[in-house]
């Protein structure tokens, strides 16, 4: 881990890039097949918080990809985006844009910073 702090991945956040943005507001590159927990040693504290008063009700493993439709979803069903903007997006990034798997850091919820 590097000396760095284990944070817990937002879900429904557009990643910028490799980045993706915590619980606590880091943006950080994602750790592949690693999943956040509180009582982690380098826990981020603010994290932690958020996980414990917070719980999901499932484990999740969301790629970049599906954090980016995510919150455009989020986006569009709190009025911050046109559906048609939306839709827009969605053909201009749509598979033959993105990165699938390996190297977007697919299945993580951890990450070292």
């Amino acid at each position: 881990m590097a000396g760095g702090k284990a944070h817990a991945m937002r879900t429904s956040v557009r990643p910028e890039g490799r980045r993706r943005e915590t619980l606590c507001g880091a943006l950080v590159t994602p750790l592949a097949g690693q999943y956040f927990t509180p009582v982690h040693p380098h826990a981020c504290k603010v994290c932690s918080r958020v996980v414990e008063t917070t719980p999901l009700r499932y484990g999740i493993s969301s790629s970049n990809e599906l954090s980016r439709l995510r919150a455009l979803l989020d986006e569009v069903s709190e009025r911050r985006v046109e559906p048609s903007a939306a839709l827009a997006w969605v053909h201009a990034n749509g598979p033959h844009q993105l990165s699938v798997g390996g190297a977007t850091g697919t299945g993580t919820n951890t990450c070292s910073r």
